[in-house]
């Protein structure tokens, strides 16, 4: 898990430096604030582009493309939802609160 969150958090500044946006390093919680506007647009179409894949489980989109990751985010509004949801339903926390409620 941790090598997920520096992954992520190292492509969150490739991104940001790519847009122009000059880092402050030193300071985590700076550096935090920065990159939330990065992760808050990237984020659900990350999440997209890692699961959605073809019958031989190739990958339909790059996770780390901006230009892959734009083209989600023009998704009409439903498909993105309906992701979300599924989401959510998949959810470990979700699966385990339907379970104890059994």
């Amino acid at each position: 898990m941790n090598r997920e969150v520096f992954e992520y958090q190292n492509w969150l500044k490739a991104q940001a430096m790519a847009q122009g946006i000059e880092l402050n390093l030193n300071d985590e919680d700076v550096l935090a604030k920065q990159l939330e506007p990065i992760a808050d647009k990237y984020r659900l179409a990350r999440n997209l582009a890692i699961k959605l894949c073809d019958e031989n489980g190739n990958n339909l989109f790059d996770p780390d493309s901006r230009e892959d990751l734009e083209s989600i985010l023009k998704l009409d509004d439903s498909v993105l939802s309906a992701f979300n949801q599924a989401e959510n339903e998949d959810s470990p926390k979700h699966s385990a609160s339907e379970e104890s409620s059994s």
